[in-house]
């Protein structure tokens, strides 16, 4: 994964620099007419879980109708991929939950970077910033929706745990009143052995 560590000397937080993939403005419309009839299907099939083989190659299948012989078969498949993280995955936080080297990613608003503490530089503020709250809303969405959970305005907070291990806690106007937050709390995919804890002295 493309990351940049700038550790700042005058005594600022590093950055952290997040892999993204921008959407034209064509490709947004495309994903929005996804969005909306993944949830057609997840209400009229009442399903509460996705089989993203299966999705990919729709997706791939729509996009190869939509747009025809504009654009080769790799940026299409590309494209429904990056499509695929953002319908049924966590946007443009997925890359932040695949690094292991992060221990929590914190999503504080709308308008406001990004933070994330890493294990090994500490405090990061990332070039990360939602400028829609639907996107957020979306990502909640996705983690209550896999995990069977609910969140609304009459319950307008979410507590759950991924299926790595991570844990999520979300909230939602009216309780948050700067828009919809996310806070997740990461654990490493290979555990501290006994030797790891002798060389750190705990």
């Amino acid at each position: 994964m493309d990351k940049n560590f700038i550790s700042n000397d005058n005594g600022l937080i590093p950055k952290y620099n997040v892999l993204k993939f921008n959407f034209s403005d064509e490709e947004k419309l495309i994903l929005e007419e996804l969005r909306e009839n993944l949830i057609d299907l997840a209400i009229s099939e009442k399903m509460s879980s996705f089989n993203e083989d299966l999705i990919l190659r729709d997706i791939i299948r729509f996009l190869e109708n939509r747009l025809q012989n504009r654009f080769d078969y790799d940026y299409k498949e590309n494209l429904a991929k990056n499509m695929l993280k953002e319908l049924i995955g966590y946007g443009e936080i997925s890359s932040l939950i695949e690094d292991d080297g992060l221990e929590e990613i914190m999503v504080i608003g709308v308008g406001k970077p990004v933070f994330v503490y890493h294990r090994k530089y500490g405090m990061m503020e990332t070039d990360l910033i939602f400028d829609d709250k639907e996107k957020i809303i979306n990502i909640i969405d996705s983690i209550a929706r896999e995990t069977n959970r609910r969140i609304d305005q009459q319950s307008p907070i979410l507590d759950a745990r991924l299926e790595n291990g991570s844990r999520v806690n979300a909230t939602i106007p009216p309780l948050s009143a700067n828009g919809p937050t996310i806070t997740i709390r990461k654990f490493k995919k290979d555990p501290l052995t006994i030797v790891d804890l002798i060389r750190f002295n705990t």
